[in-house]
């Protein structure tokens, strides 16, 4: 027993504490919130607003962290694009266009598509530290503690290679079945409309359908493999098989909460993006007038464009990934007493494990 009171109905005004119905009617909780949320079972507004005050608190070491990633996988990315497009002696831009070079277009096409996965490698490896520094910043939030200096490139240094091997097995999963599903639905409307009957087309509609459902059961089933993987410091199918019996009678609640993340995530980068291209746009026509195709003002252009893209999806990512980690905290907490590790973790405060007392009685 952790000394919590078992979970009850309780009054309008607070989800967590106050007077409580049932076996403790009457009896007061004392406040059990040392950190960006309440050491209870969580509501989802409790998720969003631990998501949103753990960003805030914790903005400025989490957001340089994830700058210096950022930045370094751009450098990366745009070396690697100008190497490609060095070595291969001609445009990248015509490397797939049939018989464009020749040899050397067969060769730019070679050099096209190591590039294509050296820019996925890097970005796989970039979104695995920014998840990672996200899910130890929560770690410290949850508490209300801080993370020492230097202690994120510390941790997620030591984390990283497990945490790419565990991703990485999620993608070829959950990841390669959602991009199998996606193709025969696309397959089915570009040969539905040659085919005659339905019948023609019905296996890759259901095979296409039965596919995407496997990839969002499976990317579910996993969603805590992150967590497990960086917090609790579990090997790769260690993390999947754990993130499996966490999930376990939380599938639809873990599918709806990451779901609704996704998609506040989204709207608010697509905010930060229509803002950003009112300044991007004028910029951009102008860097387009400077020259024609393959000049500097295009590559400019082009440069400005990635960055209008790619800035608020990436300012988002910790939002999404801290999300998911409160997730985690609170099914933790509903099955196996959490509760309490997070309110030793803490130290001595009002949240500490106590009896509850009658109101008005002496502390």
């Amino acid at each position: 027993m952790s000394g919590f009171p078992p979970p009850g109905p309780q009054q309008p005004h607070s989800p967590h504490h106050g007077p409580h119905q049932g076996p403790y009617q009457g009896w007061h909780v004392p406040p059990n919130k040392p950190g960006v949320i309440p050491l209870a079972p969580l509501l989802v507004g409790d998720l969003l607003g631990g998501a949103f005050n753990t960003i805030r608190r914790l903005s400025g070491p989490l957001y340089g962290y994830v700058g210096k990633v950022a930045g370094l996988a751009a450098l990366v990315i745009s070396s690697a694009v100008l190497l490609a497009h060095t070595v291969a002696g001609v445009s990248l831009w015509d490397a797939g266009r049939t018989g464009s070079g020749g040899a050397g277009g067969t060769f730019a096409l070679g050099v096209l598509i190591l590039l294509v996965t050296v820019c996925v490698a890097v970005v796989l490896v970039a979104g695995s530290a920014v998840e990672a520094a996200t899910l130890v910043a929560v770690s410290h939030a949850v508490v209300g503690t801080r993370p020492a200096p230097g202690e994120l490139h510390t941790r997620v240094r030591a984390k990283l290679p497990s945490l790419v091997l565990c991703r990485l097995l999620l993608a070829l999963t959950a990841g390669c079945l959602g991009a199998a599903g996606y193709g025969m639905l696309v397959s089915t409307f570009v040969f539905g409309a040659a085919q005659t009957s339905l019948a023609g087309v019905l296996p890759l509609l259901l095979g296409g359908l039965a596919a995407l459902t496997a990839a969002a059961y499976l990317y579910v089933r996993f969603a805590f493999s992150s967590a497990v993987c960086v917090l609790e410091g579990k090997p790769p199918m260690a993390a999947l098989r754990r993130s499996g019996r966490l999930v376990k009678g939380a599938w639809w609640r873990t599918f709806g909460v990451t779901a609704l993340a996704s998609v506040l995530s989204g709207a608010l980068a697509q905010v930060a993006q229509s803002a950003l291209l009112v300044v991007a746009v004028p910029l951009t026509f102008l860097a387009l007038a400077t020259g024609d195709a393959g000049s500097t003002g295009t590559v400019v252009a082009l440069l400005i464009v990635a960055l209008v893209m790619v800035a608020p999806t990436v300012t988002m990512l910790p939002f999404t990934y801290a999300i998911a980690a409160l997730l985690y905290t609170d099914r933790r907490i509903r099955t196996e007493d959490h509760a309490a590790t997070l309110a030793a973790a803490a130290g001595p405060g009002p949240w500490s494990p106590q009896p509850p007392t009658r109101p008005g009685s002496p502390a």
